[in-house]
């Protein structure tokens, strides 16, 4: 008698035991998931923010990088309309390249069609100097006599990383010569000293070689950056990606087009995307 007394008293405690957690789950439950929505949307527009930072970031990187493409050009343009190189008088032309070449860029070079140079200020003048056999770097350039910006190169004269930004001088209406200024990418790399520690950014071409980098430049400047970032950009002036970093770290990118080239400004954060 005395045990199914206490069995029952047992299997009653047990029923009120369990009413009670249901009422208090039942209770929490909406808190919970009300502060679960909260966390959430707070960390989505702290993402939004910071998303939104560095795209103006990017999209400022990109207008810089223009500002200076676009006085390179006008420098090129100028040489290439210096009276003397219009009458021939290749070492006085040399003598006014040279100048411009000290004081905004790291050499001036003269090329003809052919890709031979006629003279460089990085050697003085009347200097042998190497022929371009690839001359897939002046692109449409000899036969439409447009001043242009050039991907990255490796200098035949300069041995680093560079670029050209070159005007064309012409003769009875055809391009005779290149005049073009070789800047050493490393050049670029002022031009990130805004970006806060720890965003990634870089300028890049429209072959995808970086040109200059925030993170690690020494490392680098010179190699391509992931395949999948330029087919995410391809066709687009701006855009957003997720794609893995050089050091394989999953990344949430912003990409600018530089308008001057055909070059890209980068932004993003290494731990972003995971």
């Amino acid at each position: 008698m005395l045990t199914r007394i206490i069995q029952s008293l047992m299997r009653r405690d047990h029923r009120i035991q369990t009413y009670l957690i249901t009422m208090v789950v039942g209770l929490m439950l909406p808190s919970l998931v009300f502060i679960g929505y909260l966390f959430i949307k707070t960390l989505t527009a702290e993402q939004t923010e910071a998303m939104s930072d560095i795209e103006d970031r990017t999209a400022g990187l990109a207008q810089v990088v223009d500002r200076q493409l676009a006085g390179n050009k006008v420098l090129v343009e100028v040489l290439a309309q210096a009276p003397s190189l219009t009458r021939g008088e290749l070492e006085g032309f040399y003598d006014f390249a040279k100048l411009a070449a000290e004081t905004h860029g790291d050499t001036i070079t003269l090329a003809e069609r052919d890709g031979t140079f006629v003279l460089s200020t990085t050697k003085p003048y009347g200097t042998p100097l190497p022929r371009r056999t690839d001359m897939s770097i002046y692109g449409q350039f000899f036969d439409q006599g447009q001043t242009f910006v050039s991907k990255a190169t490796r200098g035949l004269i300069i041995h680093s990383t560079l670029f050209l930004v070159a005007a064309p001088f012409k003769r009875d209406g055809m391009v005779k010569y290149s005049v073009a200024m070789g800047v050493r990418a490393e050049r670029l790399q002022p031009l990130l000293r805004g970006i806060p520690a720890g965003m990634l950014a870089g300028i890049v071409d429209g072959a995808g070689t970086i040109l200059a980098r925030s993170i690690e430049p020494d490392r680098f400047v010179g190699q391509p950056v992931p395949a999948e970032v330029m087919a995410g950009l391809h066709g687009a002036d701006n855009g957003r990606l997720i794609a893995s970093s050089l050091e394989g770290r999953p990344c949430v990118l912003a990409g600018q087009r530089v308008t001057g080239a055909a070059w890209w400004g980068l932004g993003g954060h290494p731990h972003a995307g995971g």
